[in-house]
């Protein structure tokens, strides 16, 4: 379980990126970049997901231990 959050936490990042490389920088805010503004939306809120996700397993890893 670990390495899958690890590799979509990569993705995650990877997709960041990509769609900020997607976004035209003279008029960031213009229609034509609305989706590209979306993915970076999307992907961000994804990773945040996927970090609490891993912390939750870490704290049920811990009351199983206590």
């Amino acid at each position: 379980m670990k390495t899958t959050i690890w590799i979509f936490l990569a993705l995650a990042f990877f997709m960041v990126g990509f769609n900020l490389f997607q976004v035209q920088w003279e008029a960031p805010f213009s229609r034509q970049n609305t989706v590209a503004w979306i993915g970076v939306l999307a992907s961000a809120c994804a990773a945040v997901i996927l970090l609490i996700f891993r912390a939750s397993k870490k704290i049920e890893a811990q009351q199983d231990n206590s």
